[in-house]
């Protein structure tokens, strides 16, 4: 299977890590902050989630298409 070159790149950030499906990594579930899809993401993420929750703030997690519909408003 061919990789892009992106994919082997050391300073490679991403931002979307969480799934629709339960993994090995992913084993936390987050609703969505716009539509109220569950997804699930790594211990990292659900522990700056609830920190922000305890904190009372805003729950700020999207979804990816939420996030792809947001931009592609915001361009318009």
């Amino acid at each position: 299977m061919k990789r892009l070159r992106e994919e082997f790149d050391a300073d490679l950030i991403t931002t979307d890590t969480s799934t629709d499906y339960r993994s090995t990594t992913n084993r936390y579930e987050i609703p969505c902050s716009v539509c109220g899809k569950l997804l699930f993401v790594d211990a990292e993420t659900k522990r700056d989630f609830d920190r922000s929750i305890e904190h009372d703030l805003d729950n700020t997690f999207t979804c990816y298409e939420c996030e792809e519909e947001y931009d592609g408003l915001a361009f318009e």
